[in-house]
């Protein structure tokens, strides 16, 4: 059940579609949100490069120049967080922190049931939208913040793309299973996420033998029947996941769970490649579980 949403503040239109995701998520749940901004300090000292004999204090002016700028677009984002969540009528409140970005966000989440961010990310100094100052474009320079937290993050992650829009009606939710660590990580987190009257569920299981297939869709089935889901969708396909997830099955859905991508256990490389792979396509919702 979601009743606390973190969702970190940059200044992009990823992040503007994450905040919307996240108000969505709280009417949907009756949850709260809690925007989080930070400050990127290490990121603005990394910036300055060697110091030269006598150039201390230069790179104390500049340091102070950069943190002094930096509170001002942090005070923008949060005005603009709290207009939005007064507008969409959720519960809200604000939290700041300074460090590196992707390890701010995963402390502070283990005290939330999930993330919003954008499938890209700016929260880094350095970070921008690039000569054209459009975000969405080829020479953007996003950081690896969402990366960074699905490796070490504990609770789930929703990555958002750039424009999405709120629905009026339940997510049609693609829930991809091949019975390894990762993807049985997936099916509970989303289980114990949402409820029956926020989600339509499609089990897509990926095998090249159908009984195999078959006999994990009807577990996956009696599973979530157990938590109050009755109409559950199934589908086997023996193609590899990830060519199945380029041939439509991902286009008819508003979210797909999936499991983090994982550098140690072999056994989840398959769904944690798709993870990636979805990612880097940056069209739909994840919900990215840990």
């Amino acid at each position: 059940m979601i009743k606390r949403v973190l969702i970190p503040l940059d200044p992009s239109p990823y992040a503007d579609a994450a905040l919307a995701f996240a108000c969505e998520l709280a009417r949907k749940h009756d949850a709260a949100i809690g925007g989080l901004v930070i400050l990127d300090t290490c990121g603005i000292e990394k910036s300055i490069g060697p110091i030269p004999a006598g150039g201390l204090y230069y790179a104390d002016l500049h340091i102070a120049r950069e943190e002094k700028q930096s509170h001002d677009r942090i005070r923008a984002l949060l005005e603009k967080f709290e207009a939005h969540c007064e507008s969409a009528k959720v519960r809200h409140f604000q939290s700041e922190r300074q460090g590196t970005p992707a390890e701010n966000i995963v402390q502070e989440s283990v005290f939330y049931d999930c993330v919003t961010i954008g499938l890209r990310t700016f929260f880094e100094y350095e970070t921008d939208a690039g000569a054209d100052l459009l975000y969405g474009t080829s020479d953007d320079h996003p950081g690896d913040s969402l990366d960074r937290v699905t490796q070490h993050s504990v609770v789930p992650t929703f990555a958002i793309p750039l424009g999405w829009k709120p629905l009026d009606r339940p997510f049609k939710v693609l829930l991809a299973f091949n019975g390894s660590v990762a993807s049985v990580r997936s099916l509970h987190q989303f289980a114990n996420l949402f409820t029956p009257a926020t989600a339509e569920v499609t089990v897509l299981t990926a095998c090249p033998d159908s009984i195999k297939g078959r006999f994990l869709l009807d577990q996956v089935e009696a599973y979530l029947n157990a938590h109050g889901f009755e109409k559950i969708r199934k589908e086997w396909t023996g193609m590899d996941i990830r060519r199945a997830m380029s041939n439509g099955f991902a286009e008819r859905s508003d979210l797909i769970v999936v499991g983090a991508h994982s550098k140690t256990l072999i056994v989840d490389f398959m769904l944690g490649s798709v993870c990636k792979d979805l990612i880097a396509r940056a069209e739909k919702p994840l919900l990215i579980a840990h």
